[in-house]
């Protein structure tokens, strides 16, 4: 690739030269390994266009980062100072996690480019995630998009779902009626969207 890598899910093929590290590039520019990314369109010089997860013809993909040193210290937590109580007949402050499920995390990341197309919101993977992944983070959004509550439109927002927006809609509300604890927060910001200034 001459015109170097890109990041796994990055942005990639003929219209910025960067090729993906591994797996496919879509056509319309983003890395990965679905078949919306392989299959029709996929653009054979930036990246394998094939389910494999390979490279294009050149250097090997990017390694990953290595480990930290073992035995390396643990920073201490510092003691959180104690909070001044509320005024009597004042209700009790929110919890921080009110929102989130209790007991134990278990966090998974949805990446909205590499979902494939669905006509219905059951048949969207998103709405299949295990029923023990009780956080869903859906990427990604661009910080200075804009969007109109209730439209449902998703052009323009960074979020690259193939199906349209009432799709997903659908597809978080069988989710969210299959799971009622799960969680599904929306991650601004990315790689290639980091216009926090708006």
């Amino acid at each position: 690739c001459s015109g170097g890598y890109t990041q796994p899910g990055g942005a990639c093929g003929a219209s910025n030269g960067l090729c993906c590290p591994s797996g496919c590039c879509s056509k319309y520019g983003y890395c990965g390994i679905s078949d919306a990314h392989c299959g029709s369109g996929c653009q054979a010089g930036y990246g394998s266009c094939s389910n494999t997860g390979g490279s294009p013809s050149s250097p090997s993909p990017v390694p990953a980062s290595p480990p930290p040193p073992s035995g390396s210290p643990k920073p201490i937590p510092a003691s959180p100072s104690p909070s001044p109580a509320p005024p009597s007949g004042s209700p009790p402050p929110p919890s921080t996690r009110a929102s989130l499920p209790a007991g134990p995390l278990v966090v998974g990341y949805h990446q909205s480019w590499s979902a494939g197309w669905a006509s219905k919101g059951t048949n969207l993977d998103l709405a299949k995630i295990p029923s023990y992944v009780n956080v869903v983070i859906v990427s990604f959004a661009k910080p200075d998009c804009s969007y109109v509550k209730g439209s449902y439109q998703l052009q323009g927002t960074g979020l690259d779902f193939s199906s349209d927006g009432a799709v997903v809609k659908d597809a978080v509300a069988a989710l969210k009626a299959a799971n009622p604890n799960t969680r599904v927060l929306l991650a601004v910001g990315g790689a290639t969207y980091y216009n926090f200034a708006g």
